[in-house]
């Protein structure tokens, strides 16, 4: 850019210099996990803003997983990594959105698949003990029963309990039908925590 002024006495003056205009939106690099696998902890982006560039809008960076907000997020000039959770099997779709600061605005998206792999979970059930939980529980014939289930294979993960079946004249009733959610570890009871969040079909 050039400027000329001109005085009373009709002599000019110059001025020149150069500055650049930012046109141009941020763009996104990467985003992970991407393809097939089996250990989703979270979901992360990266981006830069290139050319003459404003920077990057940190606040305005978002990313949403399968039309959900992620939240809890961590967010920074170079990326955004958000916490997922357990993420269940199957394909999955991640949208990424950020701004620089002159509000262009990057709007990309990318599929990643969740796979079973490995070895089948060891699962046996044990009898851990059977009680009247109440009087009242003993005048209507409700028994209860406490049962574990031991994994002595790799990681089982959502367990649930698809049937069961009374003997000797005892039938089951209809409350607490077995939906067992947590994660068991190798070598481990039910009630101990996930270690990981792998899932092995049973």
């Amino acid at each position: 850019m050039a400027a000329v002024v001109e005085n009373w006495q009709g002599l000019y003056s110059y001025a020149f210099g150069e500055f650049d205009v930012d046109t141009q939106a941020p763009t996104v690099t990467g985003i992970w996990p991407y393809g097939n696998t089996d250990n989703v902890t979270s979901i992360d982006a990266s981006y830069i803003d290139p050319g003459n560039s404003s920077g990057i809008n940190v606040s305005s960076a978002n990313l949403i997983l399968d039309n959900v907000l992620l939240t809890d997020c961590y967010r920074d000039q170079l990326g955004i990594s958000c916490p997922s959770g357990m993420v269940s099997g199957g394909q999955h779709t991640v949208t990424v959105m950020v701004d620089d600061n002159l509000g262009h605005e990057a709007f990309t998206g990318g599929t990643f698949t969740v796979v079973c792999s490995g070895a089948r979970p060891g699962l046996t059930l044990e009898l851990s003990d059977a009680f009247w939980g109440s009087y009242a529980d003993y005048v209507e014939g409700l028994l209860t029963v406490n049962y574990l289930v031991h994994n002595t294979g790799p990681d089982a993960y959502a367990v649930t309990m698809t049937s069961i079946t009374g003997t000797n004249g005892v039938s089951y009733g209809t409350k607490r039908k077995g939906c067992l959610r947590q994660g068991i570890p190798p070598r481990e009871a039910l009630a101990h925590s996930p270690s990981s969040t792998r899932c092995h079909r049973v």
